[in-house]
Order: C-alpha cells, then sequence, then structure tokens
C-alpha cells in the first residue's frame, strides 16, 4: 500500500469475556450455597464494564460478550499447564474463589465447558478474519480486594487504568495514544499493571490470519466508573467513552502487520 491511499478504518472489536452471568448447573456443581457463588461472582466480575463502550460501536463495530459467569468458564485462560493462573485454582475452570475459598471440589464435566470455550474461540477467530483491519480492545475491569498478593509492588499505587499489552500486536504508538488520551481525561494509569497482556485470537496469534491487526487490554479500576457504593458514575462513564473514542480516531491511521513488528519493543510511552 502506498503511503497516498487511503487506509480503510480500523473495525474496533470489544472482548468482554468476565461480565456473563449464565452458570449451567448440570456442567458444575459448586460445593457452596447459591448465595456465596453470587457472592464470588459480583465480587470477581468485570461489572457492567460494557456500559464504557461508546454507544455507536455497537453498530459500527462488534462487541463480543461471554455470557457465563467467570467461575464457570473463563475464555482468557489458557487450557495447559502453561497457565500462571491455575496454581490459584482459577484456569479455565474454577476451583477456587479470588480469595483462595474452595467452591468446587470437582471442577469436572471440563469436557463440555470447552465446548462453549471451544466455540466463543472460534467465533472470534471468525470475526477477525472477516475484517482486513482490526482493533481488538480487550475490556476488563477490576478491584483491590481481588489481586493476588504477588501481583502486587510495594507502595506502587495501582491505577485507575491498567493497560495491557502483546508484544507482537501492540504497537507503541498505541500505547502512547492510549495513555495520552487517559492522562488528559484525568484518569491516572500504568502498563502491565498489576495485571499484564492482552487477549489476542489464538489464529491471529499463530499467524494463521494475517491481518492489519492491533490490540490492547483496558482494564478500568472500578473506582474509574463506579461511585463507593457501585452505582454507574455517569459522568467518569463518559469520560471514558470520549477517551476511548479518541483513541479509535488516532489509533486508525496505524499501519501494523508482519513487516512491522518485527523487533518491536512498547517502550516508547508517556512517564
Amino acid at each position: 500500500m502506498k503511503d497516498n491511499e487511503r487506509l480503510v478504518p480500523r473495525f474496533p472489536v470489544f472482548h468482554v469475556p468476565h461480565d456473563g452471568r449464565l452458570v449451567k448447573s448440570r456442567l458444575q456443581m459448586f460445593c457452596i450455597p447459591k448465595e456465596k457463588v453470587w457472592f464470588y461472582h459480583e465480587k470477581m466480575r468485570d461489572k457492567v464494564v460494557a456500559v464504557l463502550i461508546p454507544p455507536e460501536c455497537r453498530t459500527e463495530g462488534e462487541i463480543a460478550i461471554f455470557p457465563f459467569s467467570r467461575l464457570q468458564c473463563d475464555t482468557e485462560r489458557y487450557r495447559g499447564p502453561e497457565e500462571v493462573m491455575e496454581k490459584y485454582g482459577m484456569g479455565y475452570s474454577y476451583s477456587r474463589a479470588y480469595d483462595g475459598t474452595l467452591i468446587n471440589e470437582n471442577p469436572g464435566a471440563r469436557w463440555e465447558i470447552l465446548r462453549y470455550y471451544d466455540r466463543f474461540h472460534g467465533y472470534m477467530n471468525i470475526l477477525c478474519k472477516g475484517h482486513p483491519r482490526v482493533f481488538l480492545i480487550d475490556l476488563h475491569s477490576y478491584h483491590d480486594e481481588i489481586i493476588p498478593k504477588d501481583f502486587l509492588v510495594p507502595g506502587r499505587e495501582t491505577p485507575d487504568l491498567c493497560i495491557g499489552t502483546d508484544l507482537r500486536f501492540t504497537p507503541p504508538e498505541v500505547l502512547w495514544i492510549v495513555q495520552k488520551h487517559f492522562r488528559e481525561a484525568g484518569f491516572t494509569t500504568d502498563i502491565n499493571y498489576p495485571y499484564s497482556g492482552c487477549y489476542i485470537p489464538e489464529r491471529i496469534a499463530s499467524g494463521e490470519i494475517e491481518r492489519d491487526f492491533i490490540a490492547v487490554m483496558l482494564e478500568f479500576h472500578r473506582r474509574a466508573y463506579l461511585t463507593a457504593e457501585e452505582d454507574l458514575d455517569e459522568e467518569k462513564i463518559e469520560k471514558i467513552r470520549q477517551a476511548i473514542r479518541k483513541v479509535i480516531e488516532e489509533c486508525n491511521g496505524i499501519r501494523w502487520g508482519k513487516e512491522k513488528q518485527a523487533g518491536t519493543e512498547t517502550d516508547d510511552v508517556l512517564i
């Protein structure tokens, strides 16, 4: 493509894996009372995080929300021993909650849970294959109570926005743009802290599907968009939506492909 050719706008895809409410009891029998299941669900869900997506992106882009509670199936976990959260009992099928409480003595029927896991990943592969230029925003929220203690650094405050990156698919320009617009909107930011990484559809990650594909994780602290009582803070929400709009618009001009990814680092950021 020549520099003076008009770029096709990037297709925004919002990936929301941790705010589903569906629980299929026949797939997984919890060993705690139902009210405790929902207590942990509410503590660990990415609470109503889709409200942060600009309304126009619901028609001009795609919002992929996994319908199951993450307590039952977490599609962002790896399926094998490489998954670091397995040691906490929080792999793709949870046996423990964030505080170590045993919630499922036999996270069995995993073969059936994997049907839903694989179906969602397949959907994401097809979705991203259908557009020549994709901007995937991996959307999450968190709060201090649920962070594993060994994820935290003494004296380092948790940010309003944790920006997660993938060295292959998060260009330095994207990281700079995200930091710039959210800091201008009044939010504190940090990179890959307290969480790190960014979801990449498996066939994109493997190179089987080649696209002009960029991605970033936006993980908002609940205080960034909820009140102290955990009600929606409309003023903060609109600031976040406006910053996301600016990020999407500015990232339209970034070219990214195999030839651009080689040797890329993401150290060129605001300090």
